[in-house]
């Protein structure tokens, strides 16, 4: 693996970075200007660090380096596809390796399609990022987005990325939209998949409510139909009753007159008795 004054010197062979190194490096000549070995340069201890040159939205804009919008906020669950602003040239007998810097990993950014980069390369490099963290992230033109790590090979290869492609142009460029027409604007393409479920739920929600309309009309009907026979039985019930209350009284009067018309007729024979009585005395 590379030390910084390795890359330092490929650097200044023209390998490893041919242009896109920021100001004041890309204009440094000397492997011991202390410059090349501050905190804030591009070459580290045993790494380099690669900036934001292209920001692509699937299906969207986008942004590059000469824009006055260099930024995006990269919302929660949202895809992008980054463009570094350093061309690589790797020679014959170095190969690369990315990683994510560790500043978009503690924000929840996850970088894919980073990995290997053959002997022989020689062109800028794409990263998809999405964030799968909560909060939005602020993401620039010029930010670290990848730190590269290079290794020397034992010998040469054969035949490298470039020469088994030497009909394609070169510098290569990053097919952007290949892959951007395959990416949806957020991870998982959550907004049509959400717009689909709530389509889905509304739908069913409709046909459940339609259902328990139908559901709640028929056991309406029926308990309608159950109360209506029910009353009728009790409507008749109750006229059987008012017939016998009335039948009741009409026999207790035809008693009490009957009850009546005895005692008079026993006062009469009273009467009648006394009557007799009197006439027999005389």
């Amino acid at each position: 693996m590379l030390c910084d004054t390795e890359i330092v010197e490929y650097i200044l062979s023209g390998e490893i970075v041919n242009e896109g190194l920021p100001l004041p490096y890309s204009e440094i000549r000397d492997i011991n200007d202390p410059r090349w070995y501050e905190k804030e340069s591009p070459v580290q201890a045993s790494s380099l660090d690669l900036h934001v040159g292209e920001i692509h939205i699937p299906n969207g804009i986008c942004i590059f380096s000469n824009d006055s919008k260099n930024r995006i906020y990269l919302k929660p669950g949202q895809t992008i596809v980054v463009v570094t602003k350093e061309t690589l040239k790797l020679p014959s007998n170095l190969c690369g390796f990315g990683f994510p810097p560790d500043s978009l990993s503690q924000q929840g950014v996850l970088m894919v399609n980073l990995g290997h980069i053959d002997p022989g390369w020689h062109g800028k490099i794409k990263f998809v990022l999405i964030n799968v963290g909560k909060i939005e992230t602020l993401i620039k033109i010029d930010d670290v987005v990848a730190t590269m790590l290079f290794c020397k090979l034992n010998n040469s290869a054969k035949k490298d990325y470039c020469k088994r492609r030497s009909g394609d142009k070169v510098p290569f460029s990053p097919r952007i939209t290949d892959i951007s027409k395959h990416l949806s604007r957020d991870f998982l393409n959550i907004d049509k998949r959400a717009k689909e479920i709530s389509t889905g739920i509304i739908g069913k929600a409709s046909l459940i409510t339609f259902a328990l309309v139908m559901l709640f009309s028929s056991f309406l009907t029926i308990g309608a139909f159950f109360l209506n026979n029910n009353m009728q039985q009790k409507v008749d019930e109750l006229d059987k009753k008012i017939l016998e209350v009335r039948k009741d009284i009409e026999y207790s009067d035809a008693m009490e007159k009957a009850s009546l018309s005895k005692s008079r007729s026993d006062a009469l024979e009273l009467k009648i008795d006394s009557l007799n009585n009197i006439i027999r005395k005389k």
